[in-house]
């Protein structure tokens, strides 16, 4: 996981990783996202950007994802430019 230098969540640990891929599996388990796809790319991205951003509570940061994916519909288009290939990846 990487935090860019200007935002406030510097110094993660271990944990903090093991706790935006848990996340990241259980919102892809349960919704039939492909973790690689375009849809779990955006997902890896916006919370990663949101943990960097300081939100580390477990719950909160899974319930907005849940919202993230809950929201995005078939007629709900990702952002061209949120589907540059290799911009996020959680390890």
């Amino acid at each position: 996981m990487f935090c860019r230098s200007g935002y406030s969540g510097n110094g993660q640990t271990r944990d903090d990783g093991q706790i935006v891929r848990h996340i990241f599996d259980r919102i892809c388990t349960s919704e039939n996202i492909d973790p690689v796809g375009p849809r779990g790319q955006y997902l890896a991205r916006f919370l990663v950007t949101e943990f960097c951003y300081g939100n580390r509570d477990e719950r909160c940061l899974f319930e907005c994802a849940h919202w993230l994916v809950k929201r995005q519909t078939p007629s709900l288009q990702i952002p061209p430019k949120c589907l540059k290939p290799g911009l996020c990846t959680v390890h």
